[in-house]
């Protein structure tokens, strides 16, 4: 047991130096190699560093009678003295500890460093938001519509709720289908559902044209920004995603298409199934936890193994980084609070970071992490996000 709580005191003191940015690569790794053992060691971490939850918990150590929850402490020792201890117990400690350790360092630093830039800012998470163009020109912001449904001239139907707009199925196919886009502004997120079922989660600043209903043996659309796809299986009939220069070729899979327009590299990250990424004569095949990068620029392509939740974790409400540039972060970040990102240090702009972020939290939360773990300076005015050393 003695080992243990030994084990955990480490842990406690690698996070604290992790907070001060002080940890060598040794440490870095051995931190690393805990964050890896558990997942649910990361979620310890992220409420370690939840200012929020530090200060509901540090409240609460203000009431307690610390002689009797150390007397009650010890008598739960003593009756469990003849078993041996749980995993789960040893887990319990390794958190109680941290939580220990780290609200001590979070109340000394409060104190030592009262109040942050941002923590009155109030910039909320985006939302889900739309903005659907027919294919007779007429657009319908989907937010504030009140339709619950769409009938267009080809017959084809679509049914409309406030996250997704979702095409029904139509076998009476007209020989030109007609054309629909659906964008999504800064700030907005929107599902969509394909009339042969495909379901395409879109990002911000996101573009997605395709047809009311396919022909047989067709299945095309074109792409710009960022979307997950869950693609219906048919194997009559391939699934092309055209974005620019750049073709993925599907039957039925599951992956992550990043391929915004001030991004010079498009990324294919791959979930479940297979694909082929084409660009010009040039062509890869990915398999399940590789991704495809193409250059836009050069045409260069390079496949590589990821973990997918880096790509496809904003999705499922995160934002997850692993060594991302603070430039990539607070680009990633600009999208979905509609933020204006100035940086008042050119070395600021390549400060590595790596977590796991809520993707609904308020803008406020999330700097103020990122203020605690990089050696950086984060001011507010209004939208505008001004970043210094």
């Amino acid at each position: 047991m003695e080992s243990e709580i030994h084990k955990a005191y480490r842990i406690a003191d690698l996070i604290l130096r992790y907070r001060e940015n002080t940890l060598s690569s040794a440490e870095a790794e051995e931190l690393e190699y805990w964050l890896a053992m558990s997942p649910e060691h990361r979620q310890q971490l992220e409420v370690l560093i939840d200012r929020e939850f530090l200060q509901r918990k540090y409240q609460q150590e203000l009431s307690i009678d610390t002689a009797a929850a150390y007397s009650a402490f010890f008598k739960r020792i003593a009756e469990k003295r003849s078993r041996k201890f749980g995993k789960w117990y040893i887990r319990a400690t390794v958190a109680a500890l941290c939580l220990i350790a780290w609200g001590v360092y979070w109340c000394w630093s409060e104190a030592a460093h009262p109040g942050f830039s941002v923590q009155n800012s109030i910039i909320p998470a985006g939302c889900n938001e739309a903005i659907l163009t027919l294919a007779n020109g007429e657009q319908l912001h989907l937010q504030e519509s009140t339709l619950t449904s769409i009938r267009q001239d080809d017959g084809s139907v679509a049914n409309v709720s406030r996250a997704s707009l979702e095409y029904e199925a139509d076998t009476s196919l007209c020989e030109v289908p007609l054309y629909n886009s659906l964008y999504i502004p800064r700030k907005g997120e929107f599902t969509l559902v394909l009339s042969d079922g495909t379901r395409i989660w879109l990002n911000s600043e996101s573009m997605v044209e395709y047809p009311t209903s396919f022909l047989p043996g067709q299945r095309k659309i074109r792409l710009r920004g960022e979307a997950y796809f869950q693609v219906a299986p048919d194997r009559k009939s391939l699934f092309i995603i055209e974005s620019g220069e750049v073709q993925i070729q599907v039957l039925g899979t599951s992956f992550n298409l990043r391929a915004y327009e001030d991004e010079k590299v498009v990324q294919t990250t791959l979930v479940k199934g297979s694909v082929c990424m084409s660009s010009g004569k040039k062509q890869m095949i990915l398999v399940p936890d590789e991704q495809g990068c193409v250059d836009t620029e050069t045409g260069n392509m390079v496949k590589k193994r990821v973990d997918v939740q880096v790509y496809t974790g904003w999705k499922d409400g995160r934002f997850v980084f692993e060594h991302q540039t603070l430039e990539e972060i607070m680009k990633t970040l600009a999208r979905w609070y509609d933020v204006e990102v100035v940086f008042q240090s050119e070395k600021a702009r390549n400060i590595e970071f790596t977590g796991n972020l809520k993707r609904y939290a308020d803008f406020g939360q999330i700097i103020s992490m990122l203020e605690l773990a990089c050696p950086v300076k984060f001011t507010v005015s209004g939208t505008a996000i001004h970043i210094s050393e």
